[in-house]
């Protein structure tokens, strides 16, 4: 991937409504070469969807300690499913799925919580609330 796709991605990013002429005027090319750029990111599968981000007040990175007689791939599957989960990561170590929840409140967290709590696989969780996000 060359500088120019990696600048557009960079803009992409931090703001997926940012304006494909803004993006241009800034890397010194034209709007359709963007427009062409991007195009063929979304093509080849390197660019997924274009999405938002809302501001909630409150955030959780949840550890989740799967049973091993249930494929991770379900129990992730149905988390995805669960409102206020936003991310699900399949790792190694001793916590196989990592969760970015988000909530309006600690309550909203709570709630999200016992929903992840209470799918059939999961033993165990460990919930870090963030402080900052940058």
């Amino acid at each position: 991937m060359d500088e120019t796709n990696k600048e557009i991605l960079k803009s992409l990013r931090a703001n997926s409504r940012t304006p494909f002429l803004k993006i241009a005027k800034r890397l010194e090319v034209s709007e359709g070469t963007v427009r062409k750029r991007v195009e063929i990111l979304v093509n080849r599968g390197r660019i997924r969807k274009f999405t938002i981000e809302e501001n909630l007040d409150t955030s959780a990175i949840v550890h989740v300690m799967t049973s091993t007689n249930m494929s991770t791939d379900r129990i992730s599957a149905e988390l995805m499913k669960i409102k206020g989960v936003l991310k699900v990561f399949e790792t190694t170590g001793k916590y196989s799925i990592y969760c970015l929840i988000k909530g309006n409140s600690m309550y909203e967290i709570n709630d999200i919580l016992e929903k992840i709590r209470q799918l059939k696989g999961i033993l165990q969780t460990e919930t870090h609330t963030v402080l900052k996000e940058y």
